[in-house]
């Protein structure tokens, strides 16, 4: 009988104390399949998390995520995620199914991730995509204001961000298979691309009412010197020895 077309995806996988291993593993499989959920609720299968943090957070975490705030296209292949947020963030997340042979042991395929944001208060958006299609959106609506925690709206992000791309091994994302886990390994990336609208092209560090690279730039014969604090790693607080710069403040905090 010839194995189903997801048996590679369970090598390393136990269905009541046995392995899919020597003759029984078909009988296993079958053991396994009706043991484990199928779909992207199954735990047998890769996922990937596509989420935004934010603050101040909502009563319980819980966002409007109403029909008109959270599209999610296919929900066999989409589900909100059960985590909404901890001591440092709330978050809007989605988990999406992967292209289950797209890893460093299987076909070594490359897959497509990315997503597409429109930022502010009104008609803002952000669509996540998997495998090279749209997953799922939540819109600026679902982030309104929240009278039991006396928040108002929060907003599809604005401010200059950058690029990071890092090899995430951390139990804090989820649980690590130590005893089958094979070393090394790599995360492979073909490319990086950036698109913006032709009418709406922002690059840079500091954009019209974000001077994030004038306020890093504070001349030293300025009160205040932040450089040195974004470029000395040795500096771990404003009153360092030899530094002895005042916390930089805000409106919330003694004024600007």
């Amino acid at each position: 009988m010839p194995r189903p077309d997801k048996w590679r995806l369970c090598r390393s996988f136990r269905a009541r104390d046995r392995h899919f291993r020597g003759d029984d593993r078909w009988r296993d499989w079958q053991d396994f399949a009706d043991y484990v959920p199928i779909g992207v609720d199954s735990p047998a299968l890769i996922k990937v998390s596509q989420s935004a943090q934010r603050a101040p957070f909502n009563a319980e975490y819980k966002w409007l995520n109403t029909s008109d705030n959270l599209k999610i296209y296919d929900p066999d292949v989409t589900v909100l995620n059960s985590y909404h947020g901890g001591a440092y963030q709330q978050t809007t997340s989605g988990l999406s199914l992967t292209d289950q042979a797209c890893y460093e042991l299987d076909s070594g395929c490359y897959n497509v991730y990315g997503f597409k944001y429109k930022p502010g208060f009104d008609n803002g958006y952000i669509t996540w995509i998997s495998s090279g299609k749209a997953v799922g959106t939540i819109n600026s609506g679902g982030l309104g204001p929240d009278t039991e925690t006396e928040i108002g709206a929060r907003l599809i992000p604005q401010e200059p961000m950058y690029i990071i791309v890092n090899l995430g091994f951390s139990l804090n994302f989820g649980g690590i298979d130590f005893d089958n886990i094979q070393f090394p390994a790599t995360m492979m990336i073909d490319y990086i691309r950036v698109y913006q609208p032709s009418n709406a092209h922002n690059i840079g560090c500091d954009p019209l009412g974000f001077p994030t690279a004038t306020y890093i730039e504070t001349p030293a014969k300025e009160l205040y010197r932040y450089k040195d604090a974004y470029t000395n790693f040795k500096l771990t607080g404003w009153s360092f020895p030899n530094y002895n710069q005042t916390v930089p403040k805000n409106r919330l905090n003694g004024g600007c």
